[in-house]
Order: C-alpha cells, then sequence, then structure tokens
C-alpha cells in the first residue's frame, strides 16, 4: 500500500520566519513525505485582479493554479532537500533518492483531470485546500495533513470547519464524495505555528 502522505501546506506560513525550520521538523519524520503549496499573496494578487478585470472562473482558476507554481518554487530555495515534481516519473525518482518532492500542481491537473473519477470545481469556492484533497485521491495518497497557522478543534468536521472559514467551502462536498467511494483517505490537521517546538504538534484527524 502506498505509504505517502501529501502535506499541503498553507500560503498563511510564507511569510513567517520560523516556517523553514518547522518544516524541516516535518521532513525529518516522515520519509515519505509529498509536499503541496498554497497560494498565498501570489493567489490573492489573482484575485485582486479578478475584482478589476473580470477574468471569469475558467480564466482565474488557471492563474491560480499558476501561482501555486511560485510558492512551490520558493520551498525549493528554503530547503535544499525539496524537488520539483512535475510527472509521476519524477515524483518516483525524488522519493527514491530520500528527498522531498512538491509538486507543481498546475502540470498535476492538467494531467489528472481527463481521466478524473471526480470533477475539479473551477471556481474561487476550491481553493488549494480542496485541490489538495482532490490530488491526494487521484494520486492515491491515502493520507493528506492540511498544514495551518491555526488550531482546529477534536471533533471539528469538514462542514464545520468551512463555516469558521477555516478551509473553503468546496471542500466538504468534496470531502465526503470521496468518503462515497470507499477509497481509504484520512484527512488530518496541523497548526505549524503551534508553541510545542521543538516537536511537531499531534495532527487532529476529521471525520
Amino acid at each position: 500500500m502506498n505509504s505517502q502522505t501529501l502535506y499541503k501546506i498553507g500560503g498563511s506560513l510564507l511569510d513567517w520566519p520560523e516556517f523553514p525550520s518547522r518544516l524541516r521538523l516535518i521532513l525529518q519524520s516522515d520519509s515519505q513525505a509529498v509536499l503541496m503549496t498554497g497560494g498565498g499573496a501570489a493567489a490573492d494578487a489573482v484575485r485582486g485582479w479578478d475584482r478589476v478585470f473580470p477574468l471569469g472562473e475558467e480564466t482565474a482558476h488557471d492563474l491560480a493554479l499558476h501561482s501555486l507554481t511560485l510558492t512551490a518554487r520558493l520551498l525549493t530555495r528554503l530547503l535544499p532537500q525539496i524537488e520539483l515534481a512535475r510527472t509521476p516519473a519524477q515524483l518516483s525518482e525524488i522519493l527514491a533518492c530520500k528527498r522531498t518532492p512538491v509538486l507543481l500542481v498546475h502540470d498535476w491537473v492538467s494531467r489528472l483531470e481527463p481521466a478524473a473519477r471526480i470533477p475539479l470545481r473551477h471556481d474561487w469556492q476550491t481553493t488549494s485546500d480542496s485541490v489538495a484533497l482532490w490530488l491526494a485521491f487521484h494520486l492515491q495518497i491515502p493520507r493528506l495533513v492540511l498544514v495551518k497557522s491555526t488550531d482546529t478543534e477534536v471533533g471539528q468536521t469538514p462542514e464545520s470547519a468551512a463555516e469558521a472559514d477555516l478551509i473553503d467551502m468546496e471542500f466538504p462536498r468534496l470531502f465526503r464524495q470521496i468518503q462515497h467511494t470507499g477509497e481509504p483517505l484520512t484527512t488530518e490537521w496541523i497548526n505549524l505555528r503551534s508553541e510545542s517546538a521543538p516537536f511537531l504538534p499531534s495532527p487532529v484527524a476529521w471525520v
């Protein structure tokens, strides 16, 4: 069985000086870590452009996915063991070399969408959290960890987290749709800014 974990790095962490050292804790604890970044300020710029020049959902979605390339490249500059992964062969090769892949999301979505079992909505209700969940499912990665700047509560559901504006509104629908397939995929949450340093906080699982 695939033992990989997809860690979706929240864009809110990308303006925090301690982020690289905290990320290093994740990589030290999991040799099968696969990374994906949120858009942070880069995605916010696309939102701003869409308000000024109504781009339409398809164009805005495409540009937002491209913004994740910029943040993925940032990770490769922050820690030397992180490498960009564009294809399944590159993903396998990087992990085999005991290094850490970060997904170039636009490339992966373009590759997977034509044969996707579950469609990915192209609108602002679908942010990088939902994209990460969608990618984990279609790449058959059995564990997704949302790496955030805030806490979630034990017993919180995707629905209540979306209502609290902790994740996007598409995530709960996609989460339940994946559950109905019967495919194994656990979803967990870590507040990387937790006071538990130098140790990683215990993740909270969602049901």
